[in-house]
């Protein structure tokens, strides 16, 4: 996950010091102005910053209300030396707000807490897709069916053909390719994680980098499948691994 600091140089060297030990937190960036910070938000966009309300130029509750105006999504973090700005944290909307001096645990407890809530997002729209019944028409040898994609658990190359597994144990011979396959399930909630295999994400139980395979559950079996370099990296990528 990946956090920014917007700070002067001092005070983003003692925050990023402070979060050192975030597991959570894969990637942290530094900027020293709003000015300069808004390009990398916009590019890179964090999950998670940091934003002091002391930057020269434009204020860090300055930056918070542009971000709130142009509905961008990151969680915001504000430090303060000023308790009269309560009433800016509260109509800039930001996730926390902190007053120096306070201690590191409280600085690591408002990122893990942001963690936490960007994580139960994530699986509270995972959970609403599931109630969704998407068919997808896929061409068969004898014709095609409409395939329901929260029934179908993973796709497997067969020469050139693919061969499709569904939940009940039931399969099914595509006639198109797995490069073709990738090409129209690739759009949902399907990721390839080798050359030969494509696997339904909502399904995924055990993602295991080391030994470079993962389980999924089918509900009707659990399924170990091999993750090759290039399926791992596009996990990542997912922020599934």
């Amino acid at each position: 996950m990946l956090l920014l600091i917007i700070a002067v140089e001092t005070e983003s060297r003692l925050v990023k010091n402070q979060l050192k030990n975030v597991s959570e937190i894969t990637e942290i960036m530094e900027s020293n102005s709003a000015e300069d910070a808004l390009f990398t938000i916009l590019e890179k966009e964090p999950s998670i910053i940091i934003l002091s309300n002391h930057l020269p130029g434009r204020s860090g509750f300055e930056l918070a209300y542009l971000l709130q105006k142009i509905k961008f999504n990151s969680f915001l973090i504000i430090l303060s030396n000023n308790p009269d700005t309560a009433i800016d944290a509260i109509k800039s909307k930001v996730f926390d707000y902190l007053i120096y001096p306070f201690p590191g645990e409280r600085l690591v407890k408002a990122v893990q807490n942001a963690v936490i809530s960007i994580e139960e997002m994530k699986q509270l729209k995972l959970n609403q897709s599931n109630t969704d019944i998407m068919k997808v028409r896929l061409s068969v040898l004898n014709g095609f069916i409409l395939a329901d994609l929260n029934q179908l658990s993973h796709c497997k190359a067969d020469g050139a053909y693919t061969r499709l597994f569904f939940n009940n144990g039931r399969s099914e011979y595509s006639s198109h390719s797995l490069g073709k396959i990738e090409e129209i399930l690739g759009k949902h909630q399907f990721l390839r994680i080798n050359r030969s295999v494509m696997v339904n994400m909502r399904m995924l139980k055990e993602i295991n980098g080391k030994g470079k395979f993962c389980m999924i559950d089918t509900g009707n079996e659990i399924v170990r499948l091999e993750i090759s370099k290039f399926g791992i990296r596009k996990l990542e990528e997912k922020q599934l691994f």
